[in-house]
C-alpha cells in the first residue's frame, strides 16, 4: 500500500510491502498467491459454501489437500498453500490443526529421492570429463561448487569479480544465496584452496568475469552425460548432488558439524546435521559399475594435469 512521506519542499509517494509480507521473497510470494488462488477456485468449482468459522475453513483446506494428494499432485503445492494462508491471512494461524495434520501425513507417505551426493573422486572425474569435452568452464564451476558447498543456481552465477583476494591461501567470495532474497545482503564463503585461488586470479587477469556463460540446460545435460560416462546409476542425478557431496567431504575434513554448517551457510545446526548425515549414508551406498570404475581411476591420474593445463597453473 502506498505511503505518503512529507518533506519541506515536496510530497513523495513511497511504496512499501505490507508488514505481514516483510522478509518474503517475490518468487515465494507469487507461489503462495497462486496456491491460495487455486484453493479458492477449487472451492468455488466444488460449490462449497464459504467458511462460517476458522474451524470450517480448516476443514475445507484439509479436504482440498486430500483432493490434491489423491490426484498425485506435488507435495510442494500443499506447502505453498499452508504457508500462503498463514502469511496472507495471519488470523488463521493456530486454527489449521486439521490441515497441518493432513500435510504431515502426506509427508510421511512420500518416498523421497534425493540427489546423489558426489564424492571427491567423482567430482574430479567430472572435471576431467568436462575438459576432454572442451568445456573447462563446466569443469571449473563443478569443482568450485563442491569445495564451496554451492547450490545449483549459485554454481551457475559464479563470477570472478565476486572473488576477493586476501592472500595465496584465502579468497572471500560473495554469493547471492538462499537467505539473500530475505535479507537483501550477500552471503560470504571462504575459498582456501591455493590452486583454485591461482586459477581465479589468472581468470581475473584475463578479464573473464562469468565463469560459466552457457545455459542451465546445457550444464544439466553435460552433468548427466558425465555421470553416465562413469556408469553412475541413480534415480535423481541432479546437480544438487554437488552441494550434498561437498558437505560430506567438508565434514570429513574437520569432523565438526558447526564448521560445516558455517561453510554451507545453514541457519540451523540441526538442519546441517541432518543434511550431512543423510548425504554420508547415500554416498556410502552408491555403487559404481564397470566400465565407469576403470574410467574414474584414469580420470584421477589426469586431474591435476588437466587443471594446470586448462587454466595456466604451473
Amino acid at each position: 500500500m502506498p505511503r505518503v512521506r512529507l518533506s519541506d519542499n515536496s510530497i513523495k509517494i513511497v511504496k512499501k510491502t505490507h508488514l505481514k509480507l516483510v522478509g518474503l521473497g517475490s518468487i515465494s510470494l507469487q507461489r503462495y498467491k497462486a496456491a491460495v488462488s487455486k484453493f479458492f477456485a477449487w472451492r468455488r468449482n466444488s460449490r462449497i459454501h464459504p467458511r462460517s468459522s476458522f474451524g470450517e475453513l480448516d476443514n475445507q483446506i484439509g479436504e482440498y489437500l486430500d483432493f490434491r494428494y489423491q490426484s498425485d499432485s506435488p507435495l510442494h503445492w500443499a506447502a505453498d498453500l499452508l504457508s500462503g494462508m498463514k502469511r496472507i491471512y495471519p488470523r488463521i494461524r493456530g486454527f489449521l490443526e486439521i490441515s497441518d495434520s493432513y500435510y504431515r501425513n502426506w509427508n510421511k507417505v512420500i518416498r523421497r529421492s534425493r540427489a546423489l551426493p558426489l564424492s571427491l573422486r567423482l567430482v574430479r572425474g567430472l572435471f576431467v570429463y568436462g575438459c576432454l569435452k572442451d568445456n573447462p568452464e563446466f569443469s571449473l564451476v563443478v569443482l568450485l561448487g563442491f569445495v564451496m558447498l554451492l547450490r545449483p543456481g549459485e554454481i551457475l552465477a559464479q563470477r570472478s569479480s565476486l572473488f576477493t583476494y586476501v592472500n595465496e591461501e584465502l579468497m572471500v567470495v560473495k554469493v547471492w544465496g538462499k537467505q539473500s532474497a530475505r535479507t537483501g545482503e550477500w552471503e560470504t564463503v571462504l575459498l582456501k584452496d591455493p590452486l583454485l585461488i591461482k586459477v581465479i586470479c589468472n581468470l581475473k587477469k584475463k578479464g573473464k568475469d562469468f565463469l560459466f556463460n552457457k545455459s542451465s540446460n546445457f550444464f544439466n545435460k553435460l552433468y548427466k552425460e558425465a555421470l553416465v560416462y562413469f556408469s553412475v546409476v541413480h534415480p535423481k542425478p541432479t546437480p544438487h548432488g554437488i552441494r550434498r557431496g561437498g558437505a560430506t567431504w567438508h565434514f570429513g575434513l574437520y569432523s565438526l558439524y558447526d564448521k560445516t554448517q558455517e561453510h554451507g551457510r545453514w541457519v540451523q545446526l540441526s538442519t546441517a546435521r541432518l543434511y550431512i548425515d543423510q548425504a554420508t549414508t547415500a554416498t556410502s551406498e552408491a555403487d559404481l559399475q564397470e566400465p565407469g570404475a576403470s574410467r574414474l581411476v584414469g580420470a584421477q591420474a589426469l586431474f591435476f594435469k588437466m587443471l594446470r593445463r586448462s587454466f595456466d597453473c604451473s
